[in-house]
């Protein structure tokens, strides 16, 4: 069982971390989601799942 919390505040408080955030962001838009290596990921996108049940 968990004995502390991973969850924390966000400080950007430099120029620098608010840069790399807005990165983090348009990188999330461009790619369509999170990439964890050696995760699968799960598509939602209604479009793509109907053509994969069409086939």
């Amino acid at each position: 069982m968990a004995t502390q919390s991973f969850y924390e505040d966000l400080i950007l408080d430099t120029l620098e971390a608010v840069a790399n955030m807005e990165k983090a962001f348009d990188k999330y838009e461009k790619e369509g989601g999170y990439k964890v290596k050696g995760q699968a990921r799960i598509c939602t996108d209604e479009k793509v799942m109907d053509s994969f049940m069409k086939e």
